[in-house]
């Protein structure tokens, strides 16, 4: 049996920010699963494989990443029996069921499995938009893409597969969700062997990347990298809850440690964007996580772009972040009125705790950036 996943060409608009490349993480870690139950498994980054990323069509869409008719080529070239495609963002649905129907025009009997951020948040949008798509991944996908695999290897059922949601007579039905992954260290490294990553540095060095960098010689050699996953907070307008759950998990020093030294031997990693979705929840662990970077002489630099929390950092804390190498932190704050994050945001932060962290950075010139976000109903 052959899988194929894929991540489709990126839709942007006109006044949207301009087209960006990062590693498709969530595909690295389904192979990683998939060949260590040794099942041959490829990559399709039909997002940045195209020699030429930007693709501007008469209608005025345009599209980093290959033609649609490239990725027919692509598919039907590869003669697999699974394919699953993945799709962070709403704004990126249309590319996401394009390629099913693309699949499907192919092959009707390949399989076809969406997952990601926004099909965990709203699985319906793939069924009732769409009949090209076969089932839908809710949260984590390692095992659950295994589980898919397993059973069409033996012929079981793949209409009640726990953290699915599948098409039946009614429209759609939810299969009960997937225990979390309570154990991330059991986890194999991502498969960055089955992407080209000095691909994604090219397009980093000419200003393609959908995160911040501080430039410097070497800045363009970055991954994103995840050492937890989940947030037991509660914010209202956050997806997190509905995708990696509310119960924060979390690799060990030691796997994290191994995992960067990884990176950095074998690709000559310089930079390093930590998305975990609550990095400092305990500070104790953080603050072990730096001093082991520091011990051991790890020479890379690092930041937050998914946002920490303030209420998490200390003057000590920030004074590790500075020597083991972050150029910046982005603070998760929401709003500057207390009332619209108590009654509105439940974000469970005191304002006045906000100041003295900012202050501290500046200091000891720590680079700042925070979120806010405006217009809540009733704000």
């Amino acid at each position: 049996m052959k899988i194929l996943l894929v991540r489709p060409p990126a839709r942007f608009f006109g006044d949207s920010a301009k087209p960006s490349a990062s590693i498709p993480l969530g595909l690295l870690y389904i192979a990683a699963i998939l060949e260590k139950n040794e099942y041959a498994v490829e990559i399709y980054d039909a997002q940045i494989n195209s020699s030429k990323f930007i693709h501007r069509y008469p209608n005025g869409e345009i599209y980093a990443g290959d033609s649609w008719e490239k990725i027919e080529e692509e598919i039907s070239n590869r003669k697999v029996d699974v394919i699953g495609i993945t799709n962070m963002f709403a704004t990126q649905i249309e590319s996401t069921i394009r390629v099913a129907e693309i699949v499907k025009k192919i092959n009707k009997d390949i399989i076809t499995v969406v997952g990601g951020s926004h099909p965990s948040a709203q699985p319906q949008d793939f069924f009732f938009k769409t009949d090209s798509v076969d089932i839908v991944c809710v949260g984590e996908g390692e095992y659950t893409m295994l589980d898919i695999v397993d059973s069409l290897k033996d012929k079981r059922d793949l209409r009640n597969i726990s953290g699915t949601v599948v098409r039946d007579q009614n429209g759609m039905k939810i299969n009960r969700k997937r225990p979390y992954i309570l154990d991330l260290d059991t986890l194999p490294f991502p498969a960055y062997h089955l992407i080209r990553l000095e691909d994604y540095f090219s397009l980093y060095a000419e200003g393609f990347t959908d995160r911040p960098v501080w430039p410097y010689p070497g800045s363009e050699r970055a991954v994103s990298v995840v050492t937890s996953r989940g947030c037991p907070f509660n914010c209202i307008f956050c997806s997190i809850h509905l995708h990696m759950g509310n119960v924060w998990r979390f690799h060990s020093i030691e796997y994290v440690i191994r995992h960067l030294s990884f990176l950095i031997q074998k690709y000559n990693i310089h930079h390093v964007h930590f998305e975990d979705d609550n990095l400092t929840l305990n500070p104790a662990r953080f603050k072990k996580m730096l001093r082991e970077f520091l011990n051991k002489e790890m020479h890379f630099t690092w930041d937050t772009p998914n946002g920490i929390r303030v209420d998490t950092l200390t003057k000590e804390l920030l004074l590790d972040c500075k020597r083991s190498g972050c150029t910046y932190l982005i603070f998760g704050i929401e709003s500057g009125n207390q009332r619209v994050l108590n009654d509105i945001i439940d974000k469970r932060l005191d304002l006045d705790g906000v100041s003295p962290v900012a202050s501290w950075c500046k200091e000891i010139h720590l680079d700042t950036m925070a979120f806010f976000v405006i217009g809540f109903p009733g704000e």
